[in-house]
């Protein structure tokens, strides 16, 4: 990594806008990261079938 991604001469920074994804990104992390707790649950309960148990930090 010193020799390639963390040397300024070699490596390139690109900014990337995805305008058509901002206001879904928005209005996820509004629902997530909000004052409302039960869009979070309801978050967590239609995705709870995907969870895999052995990386949960319960």
């Amino acid at each position: 990594l010193k020799e390639t991604t963390m040397d300024p001469r070699k490596r390139t920074l690109l900014r990337v806008d995805v305008i058509e994804a901002a206001a879904a990104t928005k209005d996820r992390v509004d629902e997530l990261m909000g004052t409302k707790p039960e869009a979070r649950f309801r978050f967590i309960q239609e995705r709870a079938e995907f969870a895999e148990a052995d990386v949960l930090d319960i």
